[in-house]
């Protein structure tokens, strides 16, 4: 009897953890493709603010850890795959383009430069004829293939483990992810996945449709026109993207039409935090809506499904008006000691400890400021002593202060709203902390760059494994 009732107790465990397992949840994964130009502590602090934006919204979101498609910053190349990317738009993403073609795509670009901007724009020709012929080279097909592959891949996983995703993209961020859910193929499913963009260059966004996506890469019409209501948003004063609708080639296809105007324009009008994701203007109170409403229907579509997890309905939509805006991103000045002060020291100069200091009230944030102001410095500086080779122990180091930063000021109380100010300082204080490592990093940044900090991680998790009591 004893032996039997084991059994029967053995078989419902295992029955119950079959089901455990056999669950799906519907919370939604946030992920950030970031722009050109845009340094890992950046990316890394603006998929981070898109998780704590988004997760306000209840349940429907996974708050534990955001998803990085991280492109790194690779100076002007990173124009020359903008450039790749729209040729490659222009054509499909699988057809290779002929010696002939390339030739024609750089007369186009000069061709209408020159009537748009006169003959002035010949001193520019030798810049643009370069751009185009680079985007051509080997090593920029071979950084836009691993990097879309990258992208690919990691969405991949988080589909495979029924996860839906949300994929709010930036600026270059928009290329990128219509390359990468292309490259998915049969592996996107319908309901897996959603795609806000924001500043984008492209002339349409993929969805959770692939058989569409494909008509769109056709430049089938119908497909065109649908693309026109795609869930994005571009500032009508987006210096950048305005130039590269007046001055592309004949044969690209232009950018979404702005669709969002600022009561200031605040040129350059581009920038991810300032512009787009600041509530306290048209476009950043439309994106953030608009990524609201996708989480919604992707959260509603997974519920529908069996073997999901049973949850309650949370709730979403909220009216805009209701919603708290965040506080001004207006990074906080820190002073800095001069070239001749720095040297080779990995210590955090006085100057910046006592603006840390001020600016954070002593505790746990106070202390994961300073660790990661310090790990941010550590890892410049081993960069540049080794001839600017990446040390990856020295940037995990500082995606885990970073995380725990972030984390920290987000559960402080609301009087010291402030303090997300002062963080954004922060974040540019490693890097400037020492004038001449700062020299150096302006020179070397397309060597230095380029790996993602390790944001994919719990945030719970994140003290501990940088070092910071909490």
């Amino acid at each position: 009897m004893i032996v039997r009732a084991f059994v029967l107790l053995l078989l419902l465990s295992t029955l119950l953890t079959v089901r455990a397992h056999g669950e799906t949840s519907c919370a939604v994964e946030t992920a950030f493709a970031n722009g050109v130009w845009t340094p890992e502590p950046f990316a890394n602090d603006e998929a981070m603010t898109v998780l704590f934006r988004l997760s306000d919204i209840g349940q429907a979101v996974d708050a534990k850890a955001a998803i990085v498609l991280y492109h790194r910053d690779d100076g002007l190349n990173n124009l020359s795959e903008v450039f790749r990317l729209k040729e490659l738009e222009a054509k499909s993403y699988a057809e290779r383009q002929t010696w002939m073609e390339r030739f024609f795509s750089v007369l186009g670009l000069n061709a209408k430069a020159l009537l748009l901007f006169g003959p002035g724009a010949l001193i520019d020709a030798p810049l643009q004829t370069y751009l185009l012929n680079n985007s051509f080279s080997g090593a920029i097909v071979a950084r836009v293939s691993q990097q879309t592959a990258g992208d690919s891949q990691r969405l991949a996983a988080e589909f495979a483990n029924g996860h839906p995703v949300l994929v709010v993209a930036h600026s270059m961020g928009n290329l990128y992810t219509n390359a990468s859910v292309v490259a998915l193929g049969k592996q996107l499913k319908r309901g897996s996945l959603g795609v806000v963009g924001a500043g984008v260059p492209a002339a349409y966004l993929v969805g959770d449709n692939q058989s569409n996506n494909l008509l769109l890469v056709k430049k089938n019409k119908a497909a065109m026109n649908v693309a026109a209501s795609a869930p994005y948003v571009t500032n009508t004063d987006d210096f950048v993207i305005n130039i590269l609708r007046r001055s592309g080639p004949f044969h690209w296809d232009a950018p979404l039409k702005g669709n969002a105007t600022n009561t200031s324009a605040d040129p350059p009008g581009h920038s991810f935090i300032d512009i787009y994701w600041n509530e306290r203007r048209n476009t950043g109170d439309m994106t953030v809506g608009l990524a609201t409403k996708v989480i919604s229907e992707l959260y509603k579509t997974c519920s529908s499904l069996p073997n999901t997890a049973s949850q309650a309905t949370p709730s979403l939509n909220q009216p805009l008006a209701q919603r708290t805006p965040p506080s001004l991103f207006v990074p906080s000045p820190l002073p800095f000691p001069s070239a001749s002060k720095d040297g080779d020291s990995t210590e955090l100069p006085e100057e910046v400890i006592t603006a840390i200091t001020k600016s954070f009230p002593e505790g746990s944030v106070a202390r994961a400021a300073r660790a990661f102001a310090q790990a941010s410095l550590g890892y410049w500086i081993s960069v540049a002593r080794s001839g600017w080779q990446y040390d990856e122990k020295a940037n995990l180091l500082v995606g885990e202060s970073q995380v725990c930063l972030r984390s920290l000021i987000r559960k402080t109380p609301a009087q010291h709203a402030a303090l997300e100010a002062s963080y954004l300082g922060l974040i540019l204080a490693p890097l400037t902390a020492k004038v001449s490592l700062y020299e150096k990093f302006n020179n070397a940044d397309a060597v230095a760059s380029g790996h993602p900090l390790s944001l994919n991680m719990e945030l719970e998790t994140a003290c501990s494994q940088a070092g910071v009591q909490h």
